[in-house]
Parts: C-alpha cells; sequence; structure tokens
C-alpha cells in the first residue's frame, strides 16, 4: 500500500503544482479576504486521505479495499488528462469571479462566489470522492468519523490530524502535575522550540520525529496513572503520534 501512496501522492502533487502555477500567477488584490486553511487545503486533502485508515481505525481487510480505491483514483487521474485541466480552468474562473465579487464589496455576491469557488476547488472534490468511495466499507461508528472529517475539511476548519506541540502538553492540564513535573514539562517545551527552529520547513519527516520524541519525554515525566491517561488522549487525538509511546513501552515480560 506504501507504493501506492507514493505514487499517487507525486501524481497529486505534480496535478496541484500545475493548478498553482495556472492560478496564482497574480496575487490576491489587498482587500482580498482569505481563509487561513485556505492556501493550505490543495495540499493537505491527499494528506488527510491517506491517513484516514489509521484515523478511522481500519482492520487489515479494510485496508485493503482502501489501497484498491487509492489505485482506481490514480488509475483515473492518469486516463483523462483533459479532465484535470478542466477542472484547474474552472476553478481558475471561479477564484477570479470571487476576487471580483471581493473587490465590489457586494456581500451577497461575495457569498454566492465562494459558493461556487468552494464547489469548484480540486482538493475538496479529492476528499469527497474518496469518502463516498470508502463509505461501504466502514461500520457504523467510522462512518460517523469520516462524515466528520469531511466537514470540518471542507470548512477550512481541519488541516491537519497531527497534534500541535502546545496541544500535547496541553493534555496534561486535568493530570494534577506536580511542581516539578510542571518544571519538566515547560523546559520540554523550551527544548523543542529550539528544535523546531533549526528543522527545515521542507522536512515533515523530522518534524514528526520531533512530536514523537515530545510524547515519550512527557509521558516519561508522568505516574503510571497519569501516564495511561494522557496515552488514551494522545491516542484518541492522534492515532498515529500514539504509535510513540506503544514502541517505547517496556516489553511485557
Amino acid at each position: 500500500m506504501n507504493d501506492i501512496f507514493a505514487t499517487v501522492a507525486i501524481l497529486v502533487a505534480a496535478w496541484f503544482a500545475a493548478f498553482q502555477q495556472t492560478v496564482d500567477r497574480q496575487p490576491p488584490p489587498p482587500t482580498a479576504q482569505t481563509n487561513p486553511a485556505a492556501a493550505s487545503e490543495e495540499q493537505s486533502s491527499l494528506r488527510l486521505v491517506e491517513q484516514l485508515p489509521v484515523q478511522l481505525s481500519m482492520n487489515d481487510a479494510q485496508k485493503a479495499k482502501f489501497a484498491q480505491i487509492f489505485e482506481a483514483f490514480k488509475i483515473d487521474m492518469l486516463k483523462d488528462p483533459a479532465a484535470i485541466r478542466a477542472q484547474i480552468e474552472e476553478y481558475r474562473l471561479r477564484k477570479a469571479e470571487y476576487r471580483k465579487a471581493q473587490e465590489s464589496g457586494d456581500a451577497n455576491a461575495i457569498k454566492a462566489a465562494r459558493a461556487q469557488l468552494d464547489t469548484a476547488h480540486p482538493g475538496k472534490k479529492t476528499m469527497a470522492r474518496i469518502c463516498e468511495q470508502i463509505m461501504p466499507i466502514l461500520d457504523d461508528a467510522q462512518k460517523e468519523r469520516l462524515t466528520s472529517i469531511r466537514t470540518r475539511f471542507e470548512s477550512g476548519a481541519l488541516t491537519d490530524f497531527r497534534l500541535k506541540p502546545r496541544a500535547i502538553i496541553h493534555l496534561t492540564d486535568s493530570l494534577g502535575l506536580t511542581p516539578e513535573q510542571s518544571a519538566t514539562l515547560n523546559r520540554l517545551q523550551d527544548e523543542l522550540r529550539a528544535r523546531m527552529a533549526e528543522l527545515n520547513p521542507r522536512d515533515p519527516a523530522g518534524r514528526d520525529e520531533l512530536l514523537a520524541k515530545l510524547v515519550v519525554d512527557v509521558a516519561a515525566a508522568l505516574t503510571p496513572e497519569q501516564r495511561a491517561k494522557f496515552a488514551a488522549a494522545v491516542r484518541e487525538g492522534d492515532p498515529e503520534l500514539a504509535q510513540a509511546l506503544d514502541r517505547a513501552a517496556p516489553a511485557k515480560p
């Protein structure tokens, strides 16, 4: 399945790169108001889709079917480049209409143009298509979770499943930390900030390694009871990151 993900990632990255070059040749007008998440939606849609098997706790059979759906998605994109170009052109036109509506200051026109722009968004189309195709392979709880993920993504509220460093620390707020534990967590935050500042922004793997180290170090500063609650909170918020705790856990005799 990793080969499939890699191939699709390369393909869609190239698609979105072409899409960005076509759409963003001109900067937005000074009066334009933009959604902070909109700039990264094209890149994040595929990243979120790739993480769905983990986020939905798919079993092996579901993962295999998910891989087949991704493979079909890749084939469809390859066999119809004209459709991709048409989508890019449609989005370019909708974006131009949205900017024109913003310049006019007409609230109704802005709202209507924004709706048209969202409908034409390639990233949202990708998410919608994948979600619709995998729904039949999910159980009721997974379907509910997927619906929530798709809604949050389409609203711009979700761009990444990963917990942020501050959120990781906040997971300990209700654990009744001692002053010594709080001091340790503050030190860990300071060390992480320094390491993050040195990190190449184009190195997501390096960032993931730092976050994994943070959760392991935080857990090490907790009592067994606190650690169990912290691990459960991490698992709920970021199942992939929780795997770092599983790897660091001592082997059972």
